[in-house]
């Protein structure tokens, strides 16, 4: 969360040897610079704007209006639904100080409260709103962390003043604001301490309060802390039932329960107001009932309960005995196959030219072929073995094929083998936040030299280099990081300091900083935030996330040429992070805020302009088809020089509204969206789009256009279609076989590979496999 800073020195360079020994090894004479056209020719691009629905969050039952508030974590957005689960409208301020988290209502009117957070960004910042979601004013708060908040039946806002970076001397507290709307500001009128001698440093990751009782779960000491209102201990309850990642709280007055979530175990736990457990709601999963990171829960009037399962991309409302209700939204609006949001970074396969995608705020990773074709998606937020937590690095190591995917909010980087099975190890500890050796703090690149993996661990200052065979740490270079690149030839290290927008160049042979370059501006050889490098044909090449730009430098800083911009044609960006050189000699880079990846040959200049537009049809929906759920586009698109995007654009008849696919709602003025392209070559290219936005009984009108590599674009293509009312209840349950092993088959001790097939009317959403043992009757734990 807060951005460190880290001097260079010579202790941190003695440091380095270790790594730089190792990395020594091997050394390959260096090759010369390969001459090199900018801005180079664009090839292609592949991946589509997939950003889900709704990334759920906070959510608060809003009685002035009976409806659940939702904030949506990372389309700036707070949602509001009625309790039958229908968005009824949504809003957020401009220019906030960050993203929502915690949704707080005070239940006197209605009026909102949302606390704002962003990396960077000043803490303690809340928006308050009325309650239909008009801004009044933002206002500062004495909070050094804000996330979690509540308002009490007095209209007094409590704030969870408590994070990881807390210590003795400056510990988690509760702290009570009155707020006052005639001079928009807050004063704090009430705080203490929750620590406690006979506890570890608490972490209060939930907070309510009711009846003069401030109710606080607390996910280091695994329970639920009962303070009074004027912040007396009032005891503890709920040891030995909680996971993990204890986060969530709310109390349901009308029964007098308290419902507290445990994300480690995906689930929500019941309990009376005097501690008594009461039973568990949900599990590990995404069908009806279960969940994926579950976060803040709340309870309606009906005595309802509404639980935001962040993982999943929708909140959940169950009855008061704890059976499923229903999901919101509906349709579901979760990304598609081929759909990224804001991939953080990307890297190849040296010996398949596979494509590897960090797809970071889906919690997932998928794979391409090199003509942009989707091959496969692992992951989702939560628990289990492709369990991730923003993986935002990603990388192949070229001597065993081995991915190795950097949780950045995990702390450590998980291993698999190339068909994605569990690796045989991990760097660093999963949920431990340390700089220690073996440990992690924010994983964010990876990168390989002769059997080193060497990982840029933002958050430490330092730059980690681990065993490629046993995954324990070598050694570390300390220097204040985001992205790296190593030079292939020699093993020479390139770190990129964010902070003081710099590029630092160490050698493997001795660990020593050999020169850096760089500043901050807009010039020439200068940065705004440079994200990540890469060593392609003997040449730098280093993204910049707020220019939107890619600079290109010899080993040795002299600076060459650029090209971007902000934009979406084919050598614009917004946002580019990751960097990879691929086997074919091209780059690939996660055009992170256009959610895509672009393809570059750096030793090829851009073609000369041409005028010929490029030709799109539509193959699916067809004009005036009614379907019933989420829409996907297909078809094709052609050019004389090659396609470099094909956008849609889809209207609602009714409001008049665009959806925008950048935050997932609707807008008053026309949005595109970029498909997801893939075909070779790119004269003639298939492409698809997923529209997250359709509702049932409504009706809409869609538009499709290509541009080729100059630009240029075609004639728009129309048409018309709708979603149908909800489909007639499922009550055909499906059938699978399982097809390998056979029946009494005998294998070694080791791997074994269950497959089979599945078969559905409506479709099939997933196959669960179990293993028992025969002999002792146990249950294998996936």
């Amino acid at each position: 969360m807060r951005r460190m800073k880290r001097a260079l020195t010579g202790t941190g360079r003695l440091v380095a040897l270790a790594l730089a020994a190792l990395l020594a090894l091997v050394l390959v004479p260096a090759l010369p610079a390969q001459a090199a056209y900018y801005p180079p020719a664009f090839v292609r691009s592949m991946a589509g704007e997939g950003r889900a629905g709704v990334y759920a969050w906070g959510a608060q039952y809003n009685p002035a209006t009976d409806e659940i508030v939702v904030g949506d974590y990372l389309n700036y957005r707070v949602r509001r639904y009625d309790t039958s689960g229908n968005e009824v409208g949504s809003f957020y301020r401009g220019n906030p100080n960050g993203q929502p988290y915690s949704i707080a209502v005070d239940p006197r009117n209605g009026d909102i409260y949302v606390p704002e957070i962003a990396d960077g960004s000043d803490f303690g910042v809340f928006a308050k709103y009325d309650k239909f979601g008009s801004f009044k004013f933002a206002f500062s708060t004495s909070s050094d962390y804000n996330a979690w908040a509540t308002v009490d039946a007095n209209g007094y806002l409590y704030v969870a003043d408590s994070h990881y970076w807390n210590t003795s001397g400056d510990p988690p507290r509760v702290r009570v604001y009155s707020v006052n709307d005639g001079s928009q500001s807050a004063s704090e009128v009430g705080n203490w301490s929750i620590v406690r001698n006979d506890l570890q440093m608490p972490r209060a990751y939930g907070i309510d309060v009711y009846n003069g009782t401030v109710y606080l779960s607390d996910t280091i000491n695994r329970i639920v802390m009962k303070w009074s209102t004027s912040g007396v201990w009032q005891g503890s309850f709920g040891s030995g039932y909680f996971g993990g990642d204890v986060r969530g709280v709310t109390v349901d007055e009308s029964h007098g329960w308290l419902y507290v979530v445990d994300a480690s175990n995906d689930q929500v736990d019941k309990f009376d107001l005097s501690g008594n457990h009461l039973g568990v709601i949900g599990g590990d999963g995404n069908g009806d009932g279960e969940f994926a990171g579950p976060r803040q829960p709340t309870v309606d009037a009906a005595g309802n309960l509404w639980v935001t399962d962040y993982g999943n991309f929708r909140i959940q409302q169950f009855d008061a005995g704890g059976a499923f209700v229903r999901d919101a939204p509906d349709p579901k609006r979760t990304p598609g196959d081929a759909m990224l949001a804001e991939s953080r970074d990307v890297a190849l396969n040296p010996v398949t030219g596979e494509v590897w995608a960090a797809d970071s705020w889906n919690q997932r990773v998928q794979k391409f072929a090199g003509d942009g074709t989707f091959l496969g998606k692992w992951g989702q937020r939560g628990n289990g073995l492709y369990g991730f937590n923003y993986p935002r690095g990603i990388g192949v190591d070229p001597l065993t094929g081995r991915i190795f995917v950097a949780n950045e909010r995990g702390h450590y980087v998980q291993v698999f083998e190339p068909d994605m099975y569990s690796g045989p190890f991990t760097l660093g500890t999963g949920g431990v936040d340390s700089s220690g050796t073996n440990f992690l703090r924010w994983p964010n690149d990876i990168e390989f030299y002769n059997g080193v993996a060497i990982v840029a661990d933002r958050a430490s200052g330092y730059v980690k280099g681990f065993s490629t065979t046993t995954g324990l740490e070598l050694g570390k270079i300390s220097q204040t990081n985001h992205g790296i690149a190593v030079d292939p030839a020699t093993g020479n290290i390139f770190v990129l300091n964010a902070n003081n927008d710099r590029v630092y160049k160490y050698s493997a042979y001795n660990g020593s900083q050999i020169t850096y370059w760089g500043s901050s501006g807009t010039g020439n050889g200068q940065f705004r935030n440079p994200k990540d490098a890469v060593v392609c044909g003997g040449l730098l090449f280093v993204t910049d996330d707020q220019l939107s730009r890619i600079q290109a430098f010899s080993l040795t800083g002299t600076y060459l040429g650029k090209w971007g911009g902000l934009g979406t044609g084919p050598h614009q960006m917004r946002n580019p992070s990751g960097i990879a050189c691929g086997p074919d000699g091209n780059l690939y880079v996660s055009d992170a805020g256009n959610d895509r990846i672009l393809v570059y040959n750096p030793n090829a200049a851009k073609p000369t302009y041409e005028s010929t537009k490029p030709t799109v049809s539509v193959t699916a929906p067809t004009n005036g088809q009614q379907l019933h759920s989420a829409v996907t586009f297909v078809g094709n698109a052609s050019d004389n020089a090659g396609v470099a995007n094909v956008e849609v654009s889809v209207k609602d008849t009714a409001t008049g509204q665009w959806w925008d696919p950048s935050n997932s709602t609707w807008s008053s003025t026309q949005k595109w969206a970029l498909a997801a392209l893939q075909g070779s070559p790119t004269t003639n290219m298939m492409y698809k789009w997923t529209f997250l936005g359709a509702s049932y009984g409504h009706s809409y009108e869609a538009s499709v256009r290509a541009r080729d590599i100059s630009s240029n674009a075609s004639n728009t293509t129309t048409l018309a279609f709708s979603v149908a009312t909800p489909p007639p209840p499922d009550t055909t349950a499906p059938s699978g076989v399982v097809t390998q092993p056979v029946a009494g088959q005998k294998f070694p001790a080791g791997t074994v590979n269950i497959s089979g097939q599945a078969h559905d009317d409506r479709g099939v959403a997933a196959a669960k496999v179990g293993v028992r043992n025969s002999a002792t009757s146990q249950w294998w734990n996936g």
